[in-house]
């Protein structure tokens, strides 16, 4: 069974214009036995042979460009933004939004220390 694997492989590999050693030398590297590869190529010229000695028609095969096949372009959906950029108006705003925070924490941060005794007061008042 091997070896008429590895023939239907040198018969199809020369068919497209390989030579027979280049495709013995593939076959072994793919892992086939050297004995196996040898007697597939010693049956394949025994074939050949027979009919090369009729006169036939001289066809020297020329390899055809393999058609490619297009396939549809599919549309992606999309369903978030994520890693998209933010567009510049949104990243000003952001920048806006924690600068204008941060003021006010500063802001509420400066008024306890200045008016420190004060609060301390409306807390005592509060909470007692």
């Amino acid at each position: 069974m091997i070896k008429q694997d590895i023939l239907g492989g040198l018969k199809l590999a020369i068919s497209k214009g390989e030579s027979l050693k280049q495709s013995m030398i593939s076959f072994h590297n793919a892992g086939y036995k050297k004995e196996n590869i040898e007697n597939a190529a010693r049956t394949l010229l025994q074939i050949q042979r027979p009919q090369q000695t009729q006169p036939a028609q001289h066809k020297k095969f020329i390899p055809q460009p393999k058609k490619q096949i297009l396939q549809p372009v599919k549309t992606i959906q999309k369903v978030s933004g994520y890693g998209q950029e933010p567009t510049k108006l949104k990243q000003k705003l952001v920048l806006f939004l924690f600068i204008f925070i941060l003021i006010i924490l500063l802001g509420t941060l400066a008024s306890i220390f200045i008016f420190k005794s004060d609060v301390m007061n409306f807390l005592n008042r509060l909470f007692i």
